[in-house]
């Protein structure tokens, strides 16, 4: 309800479900440790369930929202990352992990209200490379304020 007036730089959004339960649980593993197989089975339960929707887009590649150096460094691994290469894998799309640049190390969403995430997120990734055209399929974990 809050993103219905919203004006967006993408044509929507496309979930797996609600951040709840069993998919909490799942998305709080991935950021725990650097679970490749994890991620893997997630995206094979989202082509699953939301295989045709996805396809359905056209996209050209896909691209993981970046985590920051020195979050990736602590973490140990990029969960997103993980996340679009086996979507990309499934999806039979380029996976074009170095097209976006997180360029400022900001804290985490976690606890921010709605505008507080905004400005925590204005100014913190830069686009590199990427050629014009592009159909892009960006992959994040969780979906808040868009």
């Amino acid at each position: 309800a809050w993103c219905r007036d919203a004006g967006f730089a993408f044509d929507g959004v496309l979930r797996l479900g609600t951040y709840t339960g069993q998919r909490r649980g799942l998305v709080l593993m991935l950021k725990s440790a650097s679970n490749e197989w994890l991620a893997q089975l997630a995206a094979a339960e989202w082509l699953r369930r939301r295989g045709e929707p996805l396809r359905g887009l056209g996209v050209t590649c896909v691209v993981p929202v970046p985590m920051h150096w020195r979050r990736r460094l602590w973490r140990q691994g990029n969960h997103a990352c993980s996340l679009a290469r086996a979507l990309a894998r499934g999806l039979e799309a380029p996976y074009r992990p170095w097209w976006l640049w997180r360029v400022r190390d900001t804290p985490q969403q976690k606890g921010l209200s709605r505008e507080e995430r905004l400005r925590n997120l204005s100014g913190a990734f830069s686009v590199w490379g990427m050629p014009r055209g592009e159909r892009v399929l960006l992959v994040d974990d969780v979906v808040t304020t868009g």
